[in-house]
């Protein structure tokens, strides 16, 4: 559905040109569900904004279907109105000295188009808000604008619906609501659907694929099963999901890779290699030796590790701690997961185990 080829987006400044997307090229398959992740600053929304024509790439190429919307070559720049998308902003956008029927009809009229009260009526009826048609925008709760421009954004039925951030103004009880109100409404339209944001969470319970961006870049793009089990890079693993990165020296031990590391010495299950390497670990692969709490047996393949609690952070159901190795390097500081109910206090020592299969390799970035 979506072609994207060699984009470039500079913007000026007074210190000089910085380059917001460099060189970006991806194919985006039909109906699914793409995410673009990664910190503030990172490009995700710059390219959002190229796609809908809202800004205009300095080289490149984008096809939307069977149709060139931008090309350097081709001296070609499709206006926004005739790209056949639908969009929501992170402020949402809607106008509130309009009824929420005017504002989600405004499109409809804009484009001459016929049997508008109908196809408005539906489109708030899929969003939820059937019977606030005559209802002024003014009048409505954060979670009921944000419906309003979503339903704005479907009722012309575009080829592509962008989604920049749209449930950052929202508390996180409700956030937890409309990812999946966002999610049914996407696969009943069956409609390419672009989404960015930064919180993790979003990325990995919505998306078909997920890219991770940096500085302009693409990291990596996988599905989110791919992303969290097995990330390339020490920029995905530390972006999503949490994981503690440690760089060591690795040896063959048989089929195996024995890595010396800060915490001591790793066994992973990859396969045998030579060399300075970096791995991760997530933090719910740590278990705790002592308080096992259904989490396994312990065996000799296992790694073991004598630590000193230096922090513990409640987290609801879980608490996280911040372990120092009592053989290793002081410095050296592991981040793990536990449930709630564990005991445990700065202070206290105690035995921790790691699987060789949960110490996975990165390549270097």
């Amino acid at each position: 559905m979506i072609t994207i080829k060699h984009l470039i987006k500079r913007f000026d400044s007074a210190s000089g040109a910085t380059l917001a997307l460099d060189n970006l090229s991806i194919d985006i398959e039909p109906n699914t569900f793409f995410t673009l992740l990664g910190p503030s600053g990172c490009g995700k929304s710059t390219l959002l904004r190229c796609l809908a024509g809202l800004e205009h790439p300095d080289e490149g190429e984008i096809i939307i279907g069977d149709a060139t919307v931008f090309s350097s070559a081709g001296n070609t720049l499709v206006p926004s109105n005739r790209r056949n998308i639908g969009m929501v902003f992170q402020s949402y956008a809607i106008w509130p000295h309009m009824t929420v029927g005017q504002n989600v009809s405004f499109p409809l009229e804009v484009q001459g188009q016929k049997d508008i009260q109908r196809r408005t009526l539906e489109a708030l009826d899929l969003v939820g808000l059937g019977g606030l048609d005559k209802r002024y925008a003014s009048k409505l709760s954060g979670g009921q604008q944000q419906r309003v421009a979503l339903a704005r954004a479907i009722v012309g039925k575009p080829k592509v619906l962008l989604l920049d951030e749209p449930l950052s103004n929202l508390d996180a009880a409700l956030r937890d609501q409309m990812r999946a109100e966002l999610l049914k409404i996407q696969r009943a339209l069956n409609v390419t659907t672009i989404y960015v944001t930064h919180d993790q969470t979003e990325a990995l319970s919505m998306s078909d694929r997920v890219a991770v961006m940096s500085k302009g870049r693409f990291i990596e793009v996988a599905t989110p099963q791919e992303l969290y089990s097995r990330p390339r890079t020490a920029f995905s693993a530390r972006f999503v999901g949490g994981a503690n990165i440690l760089e060591g020296r690795a040896t063959r031990d048989g089929g195996r890779t024995s890595i010396d590391t800060g915490l001591g010495r790793l066994m992973s299950s990859e396969p045998a290699q030579d060399g300075p390497v970096t791995l991760f670990i997530r933090l719910e692969k740590i278990v705790w030796l002592d308080q096992r709490n259904g989490q396994g047996a312990v065996h000799d393949g296992m790694n073991r590790f004598a630590c000193r609690i230096v922090g513990r952070r409640y987290a609801g159901d879980t608490s996280e701690f911040d372990l120092s190795p009592l053989d290793g390097d002081p410095q050296t500081v592991l981040r793990c997961r536990f449930p709630a109910q564990i005991g445990g206090a700065p202070g206290d020592t105690i035995s921790i185990g790691i699987e060789p299969e949960h110490v996975h390799l990165l390549a270097q970035e």
